[in-house]
């Protein structure tokens, strides 16, 4: 498996002023995936809201929790916000583990995001 075919990224909104952008992620956002996770958000940094909603995530480790934290400081540098969204399993266990739920918001869902 090629790492660019790791992840998968739909429903990706073109960032504005005022929106709120959501995208949802499948596959594995671990050393396989994180990267081009990373790469696929780190576009949308000027956006205002940026929720990435994992519920399609299978897997993931270290390097995803790291690809996170380093896209969500991206975003808030350029005066936005990430919320993550939808964790479950696995992979809710590990971004709770790893304390990533007091650095950034995590929701049920992405709906429950948009609201916080």
């Amino acid at each position: 498996m090629q790492y660019r075919d790791a992840i998968r990224t739909t429903a990706v909104a073109e960032p504005t002023d005022e929106a709120v952008t959501i995208v949802a992620l499948a596959g594995r956002l671990d050393a396989a995936g994180a990267v081009e996770a990373e790469r696929r958000l780190m576009v949308l940094a000027g956006a205002r809201r940026v929720i990435a909603d994992l519920a399609g995530i299978t897997a993931a480790d270290a390097a995803g929790v790291r690809a996170l934290l380093r896209v969500a400081k991206r975003v808030e540098a350029e005066g936005g916000r990430l919320a993550l969204a939808g964790l479950a399993g696995a992979v809710a266990a590990l971004f709770e583990e790893s304390g990533f739920a007091a650095v950034i918001a995590i929701q049920p869902a992405p709906g429950d995001a948009c609201a916080a």
